[in-house]
């Protein structure tokens, strides 16, 4: 918005003949997405104010395609319209999205920031992923960070999981680091397969959320917080 008087604004979009008056639309970006055991997916959004909860047999439509989506194309870096009226006064506040939008993917470069609000290096949203420098963000989290070109694989250890990462195969799945260790996930897509570039090694932010309890991987606006 514009700080002139009046000031100007350049609407997303504008929603009119709605079917639920009780229920308000709220344009929000996903500063974190989590898949739940019940097929829902939350995503954390207003600068950690909310978490809006999309129920697996929620209605969720695209904005201006005709691509098919779901609940779960919700992904870090991804802005949803969301129709939700209840909301509980909790910190984070939660509601329950009765459908969802999820508009056009936006490309941009963003700033990775670590503790104490300093820059640490560029990420970028591409094809509507957030992707992260694997290799720096890996150590910056405590992994131990090793390279196989024969396989074209990473593979990061923190001593209590561990991950081979394939490049350009979009399937992720970390296992227990030591023998006597529960832990063991499911491959997941995270929407994109990591890459090289120019000697560095690209992967989907996400993929620190899977393997790190806590999920401390966070989008607001164009910082990344690591």
């Amino acid at each position: 918005m514009t700080a002139s008087e009046p000031a100007q604004v350049t609407a997303e979009a504008v929603v009119v003949n709605q079917e639920e008056p009780g229920a308000g639309v709220r344009l929000l970006t996903a500063e974190r997405a989590t898949v739940n055991p019940d097929g829902s997916v939350t995503l954390l959004a207003e600068n950690g104010g909310i978490l809006v909860t999309v129920p697996a047999d929620a209605p969720v439509a695209p904005y201006l395609t005709k691509n098919i989506v779901k609940n779960t194309d919700i992904r870090m870096g991804v802005r949803v319209l969301a129709w939700y009226d209840v909301v509980a006064e909790s910190y984070p506040a939660q509601a329950t999205a009765t459908k969802a939008v999820l508009l056009p993917a936006q490309d941009r470069e963003l700033t990775m920031v670590s503790e104490g609000d300093i820059a640490i290096g560029k990420a970028k949203v591409e094809n509507g992923i957030v992707m992260v420098p694997l290799r720096q963000v890996a150590e910056k989290l405590g992994f131990k960070v090793t390279w196989d070109g024969a396989a074209e694989s990473v593979h990061l250890t923190d001593g209590t999981r561990q991950i081979t990462v394939k490049l350009g195969v979009d399937s992720y799945a970390y296992s227990a680091a030591k023998e006597g260790l529960a832990g063991m996930s499911a491959p997941a897509s995270l929407g994109a397969a990591a890459y090289e570039a120019e000697g560095t090694t690209w992967a989907p932010a996400e993929l620190f959320n899977l393997l790190v309890e806590g999920s401390p991987v966070r989008l607001n606006d164009d910082v990344l917080y690591i």
